[in-house]
């Protein structure tokens, strides 16, 4: 998409936590995974639909990207 990704990192053991590009500065992408207690965390879109698996259940009420949003 152009400019740079920046991408952070749990100080502690190093797993990817956030991303950030230059082209999309208002949209932070975090890794649910990586949070101790995802239950808390409420999707706002689901990007890279396009290579969602077919058993894959995502919220219809929650905007759909088949890329990443510009």
């Amino acid at each position: 998409m152009g400019g740079k990704t920046h991408r952070g990192f749990c100080p502690e053991c190093g797993s990817p936590v956030q991303t950030k590009t230059d082209s999309a500065p208002h949209i932070v992408a975090i890794r649910t995974a990586s949070l101790d207690d995802p239950s808390w965390f409420n999707s706002q879109i689901d990007v890279w639909t396009s290579d969602a698996q077919l058993w894959d259940q995502m919220n219809p009420a929650v905007p759909k990207f088949p890329f990443y949003p510009q």
